[in-house]
């Protein structure tokens, strides 16, 4: 029984593993972002920020759906 309880630990390791870090690059990407345009002003910013809620909404959907998209 440990043995099963171990091994679907490791499972959902394994599958939540990429998933953080998925995460983890997202938001410093976002943060890229706000840092390079932090010099055009406080609504640049914002609307930024807006779009950087939206566009990770967007991503998750898309993933749910197991759909991908191509950005050209």
């Amino acid at each position: 029984m440990m043995k099963n309880i171990e091994k679907n630990m490791k499972q959902q390791l394994n599958l939540s593993v990429p998933s953080a870090i998925e995460c983890i690059i997202m938001i410093l990407i976002s943060m890229v972002d706000t840092f390079a345009i932090s010099c055009l002003g406080s609504t640049v910013i914002a609307a930024v920020g807006a779009m950087v809620t939206i566009i990770n909404f967007l991503n998750l959907i898309l993933k749910q759906y197991k759909f991908q998209i191509m950005l050209l």
